[in-house]
């Protein structure tokens, strides 16, 4: 608790009951302040990896049911985080193919999925549109992955890769492929996990203003 008067380097704003935003610090010898770790994009902050700082993180983690769409891939992210939705969004966010392709795997053996998807023909809704009904497909990022049905390179915007219908690592296709997106499973976080994106509230709506009203004139009925 300071008091109020000057203190070595720390010297009085001379407002009583607002010291803490009237005092200041000449010198550093006097002391500063004390720093608390924000909070990361990711559940597990120990294995969070910063894209870009409060608005992308790739979070390592499993998946054992719904897909990028189910409860386990949100848990993997952060409070106020969310399994990035899509391409346009992560653009929105200021993420590139290139941090796809180059900053967010460690190896090539991890993919990280979103929630980005089609209705087939590998034609994902950020880039040829549609009404998101469909699951076909899971397109996220990885680095060079190799080996039996490895993500294939397959460009939706900023994101680089897609799934495969079949198993990958520790990726296993949930045996729809046409639902890949809501029925893959993850079983080792050594393989990746999810890309979690910042929960940004939306501007609200603002409600139109009234027509103004208008009174009629009074009649007079005849006699």
């Amino acid at each position: 608790d300071t008091l109020g008067g000057t203190w070595n380097g720390w010297i009085y704003g001379g407002i009583d009951d607002q010291e803490a935003a009237a005092n200041t610090l000449t010198d550093p010898s006097s002391g500063g302040v004390l720093c608390c770790q924000g909070s990361t994009g990711c559940s597990n902050t120990a294995t969070a990896r910063e894209i870009i700082a409060n608005k992308v993180y790739a979070c390592p983690g499993t998946i054992s049911s719904g897909g990028a769409y189910g409860s386990d891939a949100e848990s993997i992210c952060g409070t106020n985080y969310h399994v990035c939705y899509s391409s346009n969004e992560l653009q929105a966010l200021g993420f590139t193919n290139s941090m796809c392709v180059n900053d967010v795997a460690e190896n090539s053996n991890e993919f990280f999925a979103t929630k980005e998807t089609s209705n087939g023909f590998a034609k994902c809704y950020s880039v040829y549109g549609g009404d998101w009904t469909g699951r076909n497909d899971l397109w996220g990022c990885a680095s060079n992955p190799n080996g039996t049905y490895t993500p294939l390179l397959s460009s939706c915007g900023v994101l680089a890769y897609r799934t495969q219908d079949g198993d990958w690592n520790n990726w296993i296709h949930g045996g729809d492929g046409s639902n890949e997106a809501t029925t893959n499973t993850l079983t080792s976080s050594s393989s990746g996990g999810v890309l979690c994106c910042q929960d940004i509230t939306p501007e609200p709506t603002p409600r139109p203003t009234p027509p103004p009203t208008t009174s009629e004139p009074a009649t007079m009925e005849p006699t």
